[in-house]
């Protein structure tokens, strides 16, 4: 069962610039007890995240949450993939001195992750590491 936080200040904003609004549409902004995947942009000197394509925000068949991403590691094109944080955890898994990361997946690992892609998602992906520019 996911954990969520509300955003009190942002129904109190609302709710102070515009009083009747919260009557005819209340509106919540829902925070993840984790920092969420496109929110994770360690070690900047050599990390850029293009995309994430799998947020994990929900638990798979193994009752994982694991994000999947495509990006570029000191200019090189590659997936990554890593596990979302929990309430206790917010970090997730990796992690370098306190701040989260990905895992580069190896190359002859990356075939079997992109199967579990959505077929615009494969596309995307296989035409990214097929130009590493």
């Amino acid at each position: 069962m996911a954990h969520i936080k509300i955003d009190v200040r942002f129904i109190s904003d609302t709710l102070w610039k515009a009083p009747s609004l919260w009557w005819r549409k209340t509106q919540i902004k829902i925070m993840p007890d984790y920092i969420t995947p496109d929110k994770v942009t360690s070690p900047r000197r050599m990390w850029t995240l293009i995309r994430v394509l799998e947020n994990g925000d929900k638990e798979d068949s193994h009752e994982e949450r694991v994000a999947v991403c495509i990006g570029k590691w000191e200019d090189r094109t590659v997936l990554g993939v890593r596990r979302n944080g929990w309430k206790d955890g917010p970090l997730g898994s990796p992690q370098s001195r306190g701040l989260p990361t990905w895992f580069i997946v190896p190359r002859r690992f990356q075939d079997a992750i992109i199967k579990t892609l959505s077929t615009d998602d494969q596309r995307i992906v296989n035409a990214l590491l097929a130009d590493p520019k």
